[in-house]
């Protein structure tokens, strides 16, 4: 699970997006520092989190929806064991 909230006392609209660099395997995942392997962001029910250049509108501040961050492995060239790091921001934006 990702921890995570959004504090906002004003009306609107909330849109949330990740900003990071995609895995070259695979474009709904985030790069890591080992090759590989990539982590993709996932929404309640298992969807990937649409990241990259797009948006999930129409949030509920007050009923956040849960993100959750798992591995996925190139099939192609899997990961060798071992310590890794991905970075990412997850932006709140009020409309």
């Amino acid at each position: 699970p990702i921890p995570y909230q959004i504090d906002c006392s004003a009306a609107g609209v909330v849109k949330l997006s990740f900003k990071g660099t995609p895995s070259s395997f695979d474009a709904t995942a985030i790069q890591t520092n080992l090759t590989g392997l990539g982590i993709r962001i996932l929404l309640e029910g298992g969807l990937p989190f649409p990241w990259q250049n797009s948006y999930f509108n129409n949030v509920n501040v007050q009923s956040l929806p849960g993100l959750s961050a798992v591995p996925v492995a190139d099939p192609a060239q899997p990961p060798v064991p071992g310590a890794f790091t991905a970075r990412a921001t997850l932006l709140a934006e009020y409309q």
